[in-house]
């Protein structure tokens, strides 16, 4: 029973929110609230015990437990601190590393009156850098630091940038599916109902 968040943690949420509740079902509420799909503040009755979550964070404090949900040892459900300014890929999709050059496409027939890139390929969107820090340039554009989450990579090509008298060159790696994210406030928790990821939330 101490699997199942939503038998063992809701089937006690009325008694964990009156005013009679101990102090070591804050833990509980936390879980319980963190773990609604809505937002961790969609009800009056968390805004408190989140609040007074933020506060114990921000001291440097460990994070509350919940006893009646298990944890990670057994299975069960729990949240953790995380220092992250990205979500996490969508199902399927990896990170692409830091500096990756990145486009989405698939392999095309062959052509012959067409740049040799495009004989091999047929590009979805612009080529960009995965995580590519702000001030820096490519050959391409200055882009923001935002992060690939990609599939299967079909290949790869070489591009040949032209910048004055020189020419520099550039691996370019092509998946099948390819998400951009924009980084957002690092400090985050993670919600884990059922041993499973269930959602990120940031504060």
């Amino acid at each position: 029973m101490r699997k199942y968040i939503a038998s063992v943690i809701v089937g006690v949420a009325p008694a964990l929110f009156t005013p009679t509740a101990s102090s070591d079902d804050w833990g509980c509420q936390v879980l319980l609230c963190l773990s609604n799909p809505g937002g961790a503040t969609q009800f009056g009755e968390c805004v408190g015990p989140i609040e007074k979550l933020y506060r114990h964070l921000a001291k440097g404090r460990g994070f509350p437990t919940c006893d009646l949900a298990g944890s990670r040892d057994d299975g069960g459900s729990w949240a953790q601190q995380v220092y992250d300014p990205y979500d996490p890929c969508p199902n399927g999709l990896r990170p692409a590393w830091a500096g990756q050059y990145v486009v989405q496409g698939q392999t095309a027939p062959q052509q012959s009156n067409l740049p040799f890139r495009h004989v091999r390929y047929e590009l979805t969107g612009e080529v960009r850098v995965s995580e590519l820090q702000t001030g820096e340039e490519d050959g391409f554009a200055a882009n923001a630091p935002i992060r690939a989450c990609v599939g299967n990579q079909v290949g790869q090509y070489i591009e040949h940038v032209s910048s004055g008298d020189s020419v520099e060159t550039y691996t370019v790696d092509v998946f099948d599916q390819v998400t951009w994210q924009n980084p957002q406030p690092p400090a985050a928790i993670d919600v884990y109902v059922n041993d499973t990821w269930e959602r990120r939330v940031r504060y």
